[in-house]
């Protein structure tokens, strides 16, 4: 972060983009992101992450695509209605002078830095066009790695940004951020075990409500699906229909890995390089 910052005080140049080293750009990605940034009321504009997914390990590599799928999803439709929540480091772009400096010890410095600009006034729009493709984790402990970083660094902005959830002052941009990341992070982790025990508790309580058995069931199967994905992770088996929730699990898990680090003092500001399929 600290030579980000150094560089920052040199750049002239009204937009700047930045972008991931191990990151491959469409040759036109530069042009759309500037296209956007063009509209005045535009201070961040997000490119879309593309998986690509050669690795070994067929479960990082499904999971992380399926997951950037859906991500990418949400931020077409925040984008259309206000601001998608925050950029990726692999590649986003802002007005130069709305750069505000992170502290040294942050963890996701490209969420603070996006996010910094929208408390500004400005929207983050996202451009589906400037296409950013990264190689997927070689493995998925180094995806729980990666994971566990992005977890705690979202908690540190939930403590360290607590205006972001001023919807008196921000309007659509707070509840975007709740909706999308605060809900995510807080309330998701904690559901899936519980949903469990209640599915069992109405079962047992009223074995004769099909709607309640049918539930268990299907819930019984996400998590019997999640285990032989786990358990196959390194063959050769390439199924999403049992990579997927397992993969839905261990992101879920990292969360709450994430919260104790950041709770402890644990996690680093220091990038720790995540290992990638090539």
């Amino acid at each position: 972060m600290a030579a980000v910052n150094r560089a920052m005080r040199q750049v002239s140049t009204s937009y700047t983009i930045f972008s991931d080293a191990n990151t491959m750009l469409d040759k036109n990605s530069v042009k759309w992101m500037i296209v956007s940034l063009l509209n005045p009321k535009t201070g961040c504009v997000a490119g879309e992450k593309r998986i690509l997914n050669q690795t070994k390990d067929s479960a990082s590599g499904a999971g992380e695509g399926i997951y950037w799928n859906y991500e990418s999803l949400i931020k077409k439709l925040e984008s259309k209605v206000g601001s998608t929540i925050g950029a990726a480091g692999e590649l986003f772009g802002i007005r130069t002078e709305l750069y505000e400096a992170p502290a040294k010890d942050t963890i996701i410095d490209d969420f603070v830095i996006s996010l910094k600009v929208a408390l500004k006034g400005f929207y983050i729009k996202y451009q589906h066009k400037a296409i950013a493709t990264e190689h997927a984790s070689l493995s998925i402990n180094e995806e729980k790695k990666r994971k566990i970083r992005i977890a705690a660094g979202g908690f540190q902005v939930l403590f360290r940004m607590p205006q972001l959830l001023n919807v008196f002052k921000h309007g659509l941009l707070s509840f975007q951020y709740f909706s999308h990341k605060v809900l995510r992070w807080l309330v998701v982790p904690f559901s899936i075990p519980l949903l469990a025990f209640l599915n069992i508790f109405l079962v047992y309580q009223q074995p004769s409500v099909l709607i309640y058995l049918v539930a268990l069931l299907l819930q019984m199967l996400f998590y019997f699906f999640a285990i032989i994905g786990f358990l196959v992770q390194k063959s050769k088996l390439r199924a999403k229909i049992l990579f997927v929730p397992y993969y839905i699990l261990m992101m879920n898990y990292t969360t709450l890995l994430g919260l104790v680090r950041y709770i402890k003092g644990q996690q680093s500001a220091a990038w720790e390089k995540a290992e990638r399929s090539k």
